[in-house]
């Protein structure tokens, strides 16, 4: 019953998961706001205090906090369309699926969907997020011309999911909300059939 988005950073993993959130009236966290939160640090404070390693065991312990405390949750009601939707929405960090412990853990609680895009796009994001923040959370790279080889690093963990979708240049966070909704419904009623269940939403 629960959502978990996950995708390379800057995708908009977390706008698109409160806009899924807000069409079907679902609740939202953040991986990144509940590690800030339970540290009372920025995650760019949390990196350059332990290093990228000390970073993903807290991550890793954060993501099990939040699960175990939302799986005791049923599952959830049938939408006015009489389509299922996930009953809980969670944006991941953008190595959180690097662990193969936090995707067994997921796996065992809901579907995990990936967010792609080309690398132009991807990287037009982060230089646009750190122009209107600065204070924007470090990178595991150190320049985004090391990007390319960040994405082809992760793309094997990234393809280790539920669903992917693709993300193009003009989107709106709402529109892809509703292609992601598409998606978990046509995942659902496969799985119900018995019938081969699609894996590529790429089409808007």
């Amino acid at each position: 019953h629960i959502l978990f988005i996950s995708g390379p950073p800057g995708i908009g993993k977390t706008s698109v998961g409160q806009a899924i959130a807000k069409e079907v009236n679902l609740p939202h966290f953040d991986l990144d706001q509940e590690l800030e939160q339970s540290h009372n640090k920025t995650i760019s404070e949390l990196i350059q205090e332990g290093g990228w390693l000390e970073f993903r065991r807290k991550e890793s312990i954060a993501l099990e906090s939040l699960v175990s405390k939302l799986s005791t949750l049923k599952e959830s009601n049938l939408t006015d369309l009489g389509r299922p939707t996930p009953m809980i929405v969670i944006s991941l960090g953008g190595g959180t699926v690097l662990s193969v412990t936090n995707c067994e853990r997921m796996v065992d609680q809901g579907l995990i969907l990936t967010l792609w895009g080309s690398e132009r796009l991807i990287s037009d994001r982060l230089k646009r997020r750190q122009s209107l923040n600065q204070s924007t959370h470090l990178l595991p790279i150190d320049h985004l011309s090391d990007l390319p080889w960040l994405l082809v690093e992760r793309r094997a963990a990234y393809l280790q999911c539920d669903l992917w979708l693709e993300v193009y240049d003009g989107e709106a966070s709402q529109q892809i909300a509703d292609r992601v909704l598409k998606a978990w419904r046509g995942y659902i009623q496969a799985s119900e059939l018995n019938k081969v269940i699609p894996k590529w939403f790429s089409p808007p």
